[in-house]
């Protein structure tokens, strides 16, 4: 490997087709690049085709540019930048060409999509194009899959796509960022990925976790000013921000691209400092060992495939003395509704009814009002306390969190949790 290839930033290419919203996209990348320090560089396809108005865009003349846009991409890389690129390549021998342009260097590859309406709707508001030319660009886009991250611009806005993609790829290390390694997948993170709006829909408004489940970890977890938290599967990342309210200075990892992308634009807005990563739990890579004071696992434990890698990685990354603080579902009042552990009658005689407290250990559905399918998992109370020591912990608490009055004469919901404790907490030292 030469000394180019052996310090390169690396390649970023945004592929999709004309009007997927890549030019902006590719804009805030950079812009946040260059906020952190980082050099870098676009080579658009917009940049190297020449066009008159409405003139439709044949896959020979994309690839007769090709050499000027690898020349482009060298002489980044060459200048020590990252090199982001925005294009829409339609063949194989396109993608082959900037394979070649890339080869010995980090390469990560974004589709940017979006539904064939807003292509339209776009394309006519822009009015330099062939009406229709972005959605055959979307039925030849090339390649089909095998894309380390998938962003829509329909649904995300270019500020949440760029913290998304950010998030991924790269990292800080001695105050410098590169293109890091892949995120390790497993059932857990693909399930998680595919319920993207829907789940941080349900976030924002679910009611046992706006009024029963936050509060009383916030409560729980005590005075946090100066502290280093890391908000393990932080979802929206409404934890963070109101722990970064409060003094506490956070990294917050999630395995969904979207509810991180969501999460750092949130924490922009409110101008609040959090660095954002997508991580599979079990595989916390380039985050240091012993770098945290608390690590939070809300409603995340009964979730990831690898619950014993989870655990040894919060194990690692937390400081000699450090804190873990979670919360789940409580394995003895909760689990397949259908054969496991259930419920009978309906407002406030509605009961828990145990089934089989072992069985299923793994099935799918949907959230509670949601519409697509997740993995569940049940553990039992021996599964968790086994797992906790195998990992090294200490168990200091465990809490079961009853609703107050006023809070169950408020919902049915949260009445439930007057007489049944819906959820545990634990509270591990290492």
């Amino acid at each position: 490997m030469n000394e180019t290839a052996k310090n390169s930033l690396g390649i970023l290419l945004l592929n999709g087709p004309s009007s997927a919203g890549k030019s902006t996209l590719a804009a805030h990348l950079r812009d946040r690049l260059e906020a952190a320090g980082i050099p870098s560089a676009v080579v658009s396809i917009d940049d190297h085709m020449a066009l008159a108005e409405g003139e439709r865009i044949y896959e020979d003349d994309v690839y007769e540019i090709m050499p000027g846009m690898c020349g482009a991409i060298g002489q980044a890389l060459r200048r020590g930048e990252a090199v982001i690129v925005d294009h829409v390549i339609t063949s194989e021998r396109i993608y082959g060409l900037l394979l070649e342009a890339a080869a010995g260097h980090p390469l990560r590859k974004v589709l940017v999509r979006c539904s064939p309406e807003i292509l339209r709707e776009r394309e006519l508001r822009r009015g330099d194009r062939h009406i229709g030319s972005a959605e055959e660009s979307a039925r030849y886009l090339f390649p089909r899959e095998g894309y380390d991250l998938i962003v829509d611009s329909g649904t995300q806005t270019p500020e949440q796509a760029a913290a998304a993609i950010t998030a991924s790829f790269f990292g800080g290390a001695c105050g410098r960022w590169f293109l890091m390694k892949e995120m390790r997948q497993d059932s857990s993170t693909v399930a998680w990925n595919a319920l993207g709006d829907e789940w941080l829909e349900l976030a924002r408004t679910g009611e046992s976790r706006l009024c029963f489940i936050m509060p009383h970890m916030l409560e729980y977890m005590g005075d946090v000013q100066g502290q280093k938290i890391l908000d393990l599967g932080c979802g929206e990342g409404g934890y963070s921000r109101e722990l970064a309210k409060r003094g506490a200075r956070l990294v917050s990892v999630d395995c969904s691209a979207k509810a991180i992308g969501y999460a750092a634009a949130l924490a922009e807005e409110e101008g609040l400092s959090i660095e954002h990563l997508v991580r599979n739990s079990g595989d916390l890579f380039d985050i240091a060992a012993e770098r945290f004071d608390v690590v939070l696992c809300s409603m995340m434990l009964m979730d990831c495939e690898d619950f014993d890698g989870t655990l040894r990685e919060a194990y690692r990354v937390l400081k000699p003395g450090g804190r873990l603080f979670a919360s789940v579902l409580h394995p003895c009042f909760d689990g397949n509704k259908e054969t496991g552990i259930g419920r009978q009658g309906l407002g406030d005689e509605r009961c828990a009814v145990v089934m089989n407290y072992f069985e299923p250990k793994v099935w799918e559905a949907p959230l509670n009002k949601g519409t697509i399918p997740v993995i569940w998992r049940h553990r039992t109370l021996e599964d968790y306390v086994k797992a906790f020591l195998r990992a090294g912990f200490t168990i200091v608490d465990l809490n079961e969190p009853r609703a107050t009055e006023e809070q169950a004469r408020s919902s049915t919901a949260l009445s439930f949790l007057r007489r049944i404790p819906l959820y545990l907490y634990w509270q591990l030292k290492k």
